[in-house]
Protein backbone atom coordinates (compact mmCIF):
# COMPACT_ATOMS: atom_id res chain seq x y z
CA UNK A 1 0.00 0.00 0.00
CA UNK A 2 2.99 2.69 0.65
CA UNK A 3 4.37 1.75 -2.65
CA UNK A 4 1.16 2.29 -4.02
CA UNK A 5 0.85 5.86 -2.50
CA UNK A 6 4.49 6.86 -3.22
CA UNK A 7 3.76 5.63 -6.76
CA UNK A 8 0.91 7.86 -7.18
CA UNK A 9 2.81 11.02 -5.63
CA UNK A 10 5.59 10.53 -8.58
CA UNK A 11 2.52 10.60 -11.02
CA UNK A 12 1.47 13.54 -9.70
CA UNK A 13 4.78 15.35 -9.58
CA UNK A 14 5.99 14.45 -13.01
CA UNK A 15 2.07 15.36 -14.53
CA UNK A 16 2.59 19.00 -12.99
CA UNK A 17 5.77 19.24 -14.25
CA UNK A 18 5.14 19.00 -17.65
CA UNK A 19 1.73 20.80 -17.38
CA UNK A 20 0.08 24.35 -16.57
CA UNK A 21 -2.47 23.35 -15.16
CA UNK A 22 -4.64 23.45 -17.80
CA UNK A 23 -3.22 20.67 -20.11
CA UNK A 24 -1.00 22.98 -22.05
CA UNK A 25 2.32 23.13 -22.07
CA UNK A 26 4.10 26.18 -20.21
CA UNK A 27 5.10 28.84 -22.51
CA UNK A 28 9.11 29.64 -21.47
CA UNK A 29 9.80 33.63 -21.05
CA UNK A 30 11.87 33.36 -23.85
CA UNK A 31 9.39 32.05 -26.72
CA UNK A 32 7.15 34.68 -28.09
CA UNK A 33 3.79 34.07 -30.27
CA UNK A 34 2.65 36.62 -32.13
CA UNK A 35 -0.90 36.92 -31.00
CA UNK A 36 0.61 37.74 -27.59
CA UNK A 37 3.42 40.70 -29.62
CA UNK A 38 2.25 44.37 -28.37
CA UNK A 39 4.04 45.36 -31.40
CA UNK A 40 2.40 47.40 -34.29
CA UNK A 41 3.64 49.89 -37.23
CA UNK A 42 4.02 53.56 -36.69
CA UNK A 43 2.37 55.44 -38.86
CA UNK A 44 5.40 57.39 -39.80
CA UNK A 45 9.20 57.22 -38.95
CA UNK A 46 10.03 60.90 -38.58
CA UNK A 47 8.23 63.37 -36.38
CA UNK A 48 6.80 66.25 -37.92
CA UNK A 49 9.43 68.54 -37.25
CA UNK A 50 12.30 65.74 -38.57
CA UNK A 51 9.99 65.04 -42.19
CA UNK A 52 10.35 68.77 -42.61
CA UNK A 53 13.76 69.26 -41.89
CA UNK A 54 14.02 66.00 -44.40
CA UNK A 55 11.73 67.68 -47.34
CA UNK A 56 14.61 70.16 -47.27
CA UNK A 57 17.48 68.31 -46.68
CA UNK A 58 16.55 65.99 -49.55
CA UNK A 59 17.24 69.14 -52.28
CA UNK A 60 21.01 69.17 -50.47
CA UNK A 61 21.40 65.91 -50.93
CA UNK A 62 20.37 65.02 -54.55
CA UNK A 63 22.01 67.85 -55.61
CA UNK A 64 24.99 66.94 -54.07
CA UNK A 65 25.09 63.07 -54.44
CA UNK A 66 24.79 62.18 -50.98
CA UNK A 67 22.64 59.59 -48.93
CA UNK A 68 20.70 60.91 -46.27
CA UNK A 69 20.09 58.22 -43.51
CA UNK A 70 17.79 58.89 -40.68
CA UNK A 71 17.97 57.69 -36.63
CA UNK A 72 20.33 55.46 -37.09
CA UNK A 73 22.04 54.19 -33.90
CA UNK A 74 25.07 55.11 -32.89
CA UNK A 75 26.99 52.04 -32.51
CA UNK A 76 26.08 51.55 -36.28
CA UNK A 77 28.92 53.53 -37.55
CA UNK A 78 30.81 54.27 -34.39
CA UNK A 79 33.21 51.73 -33.52
CA UNK A 80 34.17 50.53 -30.35
CA UNK A 81 37.12 47.72 -30.41
CA UNK A 82 36.72 44.65 -28.35
CA UNK A 83 39.86 44.97 -26.90
CA UNK A 84 39.04 48.01 -25.59
CA UNK A 85 39.20 48.11 -21.31
CA UNK A 86 35.42 47.97 -19.99
CA UNK A 87 34.28 47.33 -23.49
CA UNK A 88 30.88 46.59 -22.95
CA UNK A 89 30.57 49.93 -20.14
CA UNK A 90 31.59 52.17 -23.62
CA UNK A 91 29.48 50.06 -26.10
CA UNK A 92 26.40 50.32 -23.42
CA UNK A 93 26.71 54.56 -23.77
CA UNK A 94 26.26 54.37 -27.52
CA UNK A 95 24.26 50.86 -28.28
CA UNK A 96 20.57 52.64 -27.75
CA UNK A 97 21.14 56.28 -28.84
CA UNK A 98 20.47 57.38 -32.28
CA UNK A 99 21.44 60.86 -34.32
CA UNK A 100 18.69 62.47 -36.23
CA UNK A 101 20.53 62.11 -39.85
CA UNK A 102 23.21 60.38 -41.12
CA UNK A 103 24.68 61.87 -44.44
CA UNK A 104 27.28 59.95 -46.38
CA UNK A 105 28.68 59.51 -49.79
CA UNK A 106 27.80 57.07 -52.43
CA UNK A 107 29.77 54.01 -50.74
CA UNK A 108 28.02 54.92 -47.21
CA UNK A 109 30.88 56.94 -45.73
CA UNK A 110 29.70 59.19 -42.70
CA UNK A 111 30.30 62.72 -44.01
CA UNK A 112 28.16 64.42 -41.46
CA UNK A 113 25.92 63.36 -38.14
CA UNK A 114 22.54 66.01 -38.00
CA UNK A 115 21.20 66.51 -34.52
CA UNK A 116 17.93 68.39 -34.39
CA UNK A 117 17.41 69.93 -31.26
CA UNK A 118 13.80 70.17 -30.00
CA UNK A 119 12.70 70.99 -26.21
CA UNK A 120 14.30 67.70 -24.48
CA UNK A 121 18.13 69.01 -25.05
CA UNK A 122 17.24 72.21 -22.81
CA UNK A 123 17.19 70.18 -19.75
CA UNK A 124 20.45 69.00 -17.47
CA UNK A 125 19.99 65.48 -19.04
CA UNK A 126 19.96 67.01 -22.59
CA UNK A 127 22.97 68.72 -22.16
CA UNK A 128 25.19 66.03 -20.56
CA UNK A 129 23.50 63.69 -23.48
CA UNK A 130 24.80 66.02 -26.40
CA UNK A 131 28.00 66.50 -24.82
CA UNK A 132 28.73 62.89 -24.74
CA UNK A 133 27.27 62.27 -27.84
CA UNK A 134 29.71 66.09 -29.43
CA UNK A 135 32.65 64.24 -27.83
CA UNK A 136 31.82 60.88 -29.25
CA UNK A 137 31.87 62.41 -32.15
CA UNK A 138 34.99 64.55 -32.10
CA UNK A 139 36.80 61.27 -30.64
CA UNK A 140 35.64 59.57 -33.95
CA UNK A 141 36.71 62.28 -35.92
CA UNK A 142 33.01 63.10 -37.36
CA UNK A 143 31.35 66.68 -37.73
CA UNK A 144 28.02 66.59 -36.07
CA UNK A 145 26.01 69.74 -36.71
CA UNK A 146 23.18 70.75 -34.00
CA UNK A 147 20.03 72.84 -35.88
CA UNK A 148 17.48 74.35 -33.32
CA UNK A 149 15.20 76.37 -36.50
CA UNK A 150 14.66 75.12 -40.19
CA UNK A 151 16.21 78.01 -42.06
CA UNK A 152 17.09 76.62 -45.23
CA UNK A 153 19.61 79.21 -46.57
CA UNK A 154 21.49 78.95 -43.53
CA UNK A 155 21.01 74.86 -43.37
CA UNK A 156 22.12 74.49 -46.90
CA UNK A 157 25.57 76.62 -46.51
CA UNK A 158 26.54 75.07 -43.49
CA UNK A 159 25.96 71.51 -44.77
CA UNK A 160 27.95 71.88 -47.74
CA UNK A 161 30.53 73.72 -45.71
CA UNK A 162 30.83 70.89 -43.53
CA UNK A 163 30.74 68.14 -46.73
CA UNK A 164 33.19 70.19 -48.98
CA UNK A 165 35.69 70.35 -45.58
CA UNK A 166 35.62 66.57 -45.48
CA UNK A 167 36.52 66.31 -49.04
Amino acid sequence: MYNLFFLFIIIIVVVSLFSNGSGKKKNKSNESHPADMPYSLKNNVLTRNEHKFFESLKIIADENNIIILPKVRLADFIHCPRNTKNYYSWFNKIKAKHIDFLLCDVDTRPLLAIELEDSSHDTAAGHKRDKFIDDVYHTSKLAVVHFRDHDKNMMNEIILDHIRSEN
